[in-house]
């Protein structure tokens, strides 16, 4: 009976112990590229080698422009030791129904395919284009009846949602990719994204070179992330370790030489870190305005910047030689910008001289480039503090000298500002007081 038992599980093969059919591994070769599906705890689809050095998770709605997921498509497409987790993101009805478009494309195993045709026209998804949504399909392989039924029945409605609202209580900002766990938001560029793989791909290697399994490599390299960082609540819910999250320690610094609005003596201070050429820096200094309204006289606002792109550094050199000349002049600057990028969504160089000069603000005199002297060491001033905070993107908020972690919501400022307000005086004292040690 013993070696008949044998005997047949040595037919079986490996397969014996596999999960049910849709949590299979799919492979699909297509010239030299080539699609691996598989199903972690999810299952969230993976581009890419299951044993990557990297991984990069991404979190764009499909009713989005490409944006950072062209960027996170190609860089994956084009490396060997890059993997990419696809999740979807449900904030919409079209953002919905991409995501259950993608799943059915995912069953069809065409779903790279269709992300890439999602995201360059994301007016598909409206209900009134299905057709043409039904003609694209059928141009990349799927079965345009078979989509259209899914679309119908709502098939893939309840895998969608179960998996968004596992990552809704992360408090995405959209979009986020993610490189081996450490969180990218705001106007990601391709220079800034190359440069986290190739750290995360440093961080790997020297892994490896100390032993650790490349099987082990990835829970090894998020552990890390939670130990350098404190990011515990960074992490997907199911993949977080039964601990507390860590809450981040003050620091204090000088804020002498920054644009500041509100009283100097007010209990509450919050430094934004901001880029003034996209619209991820309009959404943040929106909810900042409103709770300033919300609690007037008690919040004080301080403006560091940190610029991601050539017009944000082009807006933070103009800007900070507007503030030395009279405080008023950087505050019409500053609304003027976050006018100009709710029109546009996102600001050039010229655009932004274009702008400034538009709401009557006198540029003669500024160096058109960034030149020695006290606004360039401002400026400098003001990434080294970054640094120090471990703030590694605009837009990124400081009350009262600690960092919030994820992204911005209104809900989450209120919070943390009600409970600066609340806290004791002997509290504060024993925690150490930002806007007491925070001179102008």
């Amino acid at each position: 009976m013993l070696r008949l038992c044998l005997a047949l599980l040595l037919l079986a093969g490996p397969g014996w112990a596999t999960p049910p059919q849709e949590h299979h591994l799919h492979l699909v070769r297509v010239g030299r590229d080539y699609e691996l599906l598989w199903a972690p705890a999810g299952p969230l689809p993976v581009l890419g080698p299951r044993r990557a050095l990297v991984t990069l998770d991404l979190f764009q709605p499909l009713d989005t422009p490409a944006g950072p997921a062209g960027l996170v498509l190609s860089l994956t497409h084009s490396s060997e030791d890059v993997r990419l987790v696809y999740h979807p993101v449900a904030t919409t009805p079209a953002a919905t129904r991409g995501a259950e478009v993608a799943w059915e494309a995912l069953g069809q195993q065409r779903l790279w395919p269709m992300l890439e045709r999602l995201y360059q026209r994301p007016e598909l998804l409206l209900p009134e284009r299905e057709p043409a949504l039904l003609e694209e399909a059928a141009r990349i392989g799927l079965d345009a009846a078979r989509l259209r039924e899914a679309l119908v029945r709502r098939r893939h409605r309840a895998t969608v949602e179960e998996l968004w609202r596992r990552d809704r209580d992360l408090v995405l900002a959209s979009p986020e990719v993610w490189v081996n766990g450490r969180r990218l938001q705001g106007n990601l560029t391709e220079i800034q994204l190359r440069d986290e793989i190739e750290r995360q791909r440093e961080r790997a290697q020297a892994l490896l070179r100390q032993g650790v399994p490349l099987s082990e490599l990835y829970d090894r390299l998020l552990q890390q992330e939670r130990e350098r960082s404190s990011a515990w609540a960074r992490l997907p819910p199911w993949s977080r370790p039964p601990l507390r999250p860590v809450r981040s320690a003050r620091t204090h610094f000088d804020l002498a030489g920054s644009p500041s609005q509100g009283p100097t003596v007010a209990p509450v201070v919050i430094v934004f870190f901001a880029s003034f050429d996209g619209a991820s820096t309009r959404r943040s200094a929106e909810i900042i305005r409103t709770v300033m309204q919300q609690q007037a006289g008690r919040v004080r606002l301080v403006i560091k910047h940190l610029p991601t792109m050539v017009a944000g550094q082009q807006a933070a050199w103009f800007l900070q030689h507007l503030h030395a000349r009279a405080p008023d002049q950087f505050w019409r600057a500053y609304e003027s910008l976050l006018q100009a990028i709710e029109r546009r969504h996102q600001l050039s160089a010229a655009e932004v001289v274009r702008v400034l000069r538009n709401a009557g603000l006198n540029l003669d005199g500024i160096p058109p480039e960034p030149t020695e002297g006290p606004v360039l060491e401002q400026l400098e001033a003001d990434r080294a503090l970054a640094r120090r905070l471990d703030v590694e993107i605009a837009p990124a908020v400081v009350i009262n000298g600690r960092l919030l972690r994820g992204s911005l919501t209104l809900e989450m400022l209120e919070e943390v500002v009600r409970r600066e307000l609340n806290m004791g005086l002997i509290e504060r004292l024993r925690e150490g007081s930002a806007s007491r040690l925070l001179p102008e």
